[in-house]
């Protein structure tokens, strides 16, 4: 186990950060899918 301190702390925080907006993106983009394929099947 590594030494405890703020570079440490920032460097997770930032991994964090990063893991939580491409997951949000990637709901984002399944829901746009979704509803873009609902609309064009609308019609039918």
């Amino acid at each position: 186990m590594t030494e405890w301190n703020k570079d440490l702390e920032k460097k997770i925080l930032r991994k964090s950060r990063f893991t939580l907006t491409l997951r949000i993106l990637r709901f984002l983009l399944a829901i746009l899918f979704l509803y873009m394929g609902y609309i064009c099947l609308l019609p039918i």
